[in-house]
């Protein structure tokens, strides 16, 4: 009975080993200089544009909330801001100052966090952060120019 013990833990504890706990990743991604972890319980991705404006998505639930990371190659702060949305907090994550925004549109609660480093916009929306507050809070702070 105890070898069956034993050898019945020893299965669970090699599953979690290979497969990770819960879709908790940390696996290190790069997305030209921004270094950052991948999302936690995020369900799918999706890249699409070109090598001068590229978007990496990570996409949470039936499409309820979004991690975005645009990179927009020689753009500045006025990409983002315009007359209409112009009112920004700045923060430093990780020893760089990114200009935040909250935006509410149509019920959707979403965070712009944006930022220009060696003259390249780097711009970062998380769509329905009310509802994956956790995941997006940790994801931001994951994140790095170094």
């Amino acid at each position: 009975m105890k070898k069956k013990f034993l050898f019945g833990l020893l299965i669970l504890i090699g599953l979690f080993a290979i497969t990770g706990c819960a879709g908790d990743s940390t696996k290190k991604e790069k997305f030209y200089d921004l270094n950052y972890s991948l999302p936690n319980n995020y369900k799918s991705d999706l890249a699409f544009g070109s090598d001068d404006n590229k978007t990496k998505n990570y996409i949470f639930g039936e499409y309820d909330g979004s991690i975005s990371i645009n990179y927009q190659k020689g753009k500045d702060y006025p990409e983002v801001e315009n007359e209409y949305h112009n009112k920004y907090t700045e923060k430093d994550i990780n020893g760089t100052k990114w200009r935040v925004m909250d935006n509410d549109d149509l019920g959707v609660k979403s965070k712009f966090y944006y930022t220009v480093y060696n003259n390249n916009l780097y711009f970062i929306e998380l769509n329905g952060i009310d509802k994956y507050r956790e995941e997006m809070n940790d994801f931001m702070e994951n994140t790095s120019f170094k």
